[in-house]
């Protein structure tokens, strides 16, 4: 008996790096929803690049008219795997916002960016932390995250927390 216990726990402990390693091996890829407490929520999907690439799109649940722009894209970007800290991936994101609601627009768009850092806890946890937040003017002829920002669209970090959109339907069955 006490063989049988020590064998068993034995194999347990041995487990233990295969269970860490699988969360190591979590993909990004899917669809998530969440965001921050403080601020906004999303959407966000994200698509397998080739190498260790990642496509992601956020759309967000929220207008922006009271932002000082009645028009906006849905956020746009690509993340790449870069270990910095507790971090796996960084990347960096693009929307484009404009003050006017008209067609032609009476003005020119300010393309809105975002840099981040992407953690997984666990395979259906997602933490995002962006670190700069800025915008340029259309009329700046500014190459985004090159050239230096036109102004700061928010103070950062954003902590941002998103959970994997289960397949699963247990609910559906009742």
């Amino acid at each position: 008996m006490r063989r049988a216990l020590s064998v068993t726990m034995l194999l347990a402990l041995l487990a233990i790096p295969c269970w860490a390693q699988e969360n190591k091996n979590c993909s990004p890829a899917g669809t998530w929803y969440g965001g921050s407490d403080t601020t906004a929520k999303y959407m966000a999907f994200i698509s397998p690049l080739e190498g260790n690439r990642f496509s992601i799109i956020w759309d967000g649940a929220y207008d922006t008219a009271g932002l000082g722009f009645p028009v906006s894209t849905k956020i746009y970007g690509e993340f790449r795997q870069e270990k910095y800290k507790e971090f796996r991936y960084a990347g960096t994101a693009l929307g484009m916002t404009n003050t006017s609601a008209d067609f032609p627009p009476k003005g020119n768009p300010a393309l809105m960016g975002v840099h981040y850092r992407v953690r997984m806890d666990g395979c259906d946890t997602m933490v995002v932390v962006h670190d700069f937040f800025g915008g340029w003017w259309w009329d700046s002829h500014k190459t985004p995250f090159v050239d230096q920002a036109d102004f700061v669209a928010a103070p950062t970090p954003i902590v941002e927390t998103y959970k994997r959109l289960s397949i699963h339907c247990p609910a559906c069955t009742q």
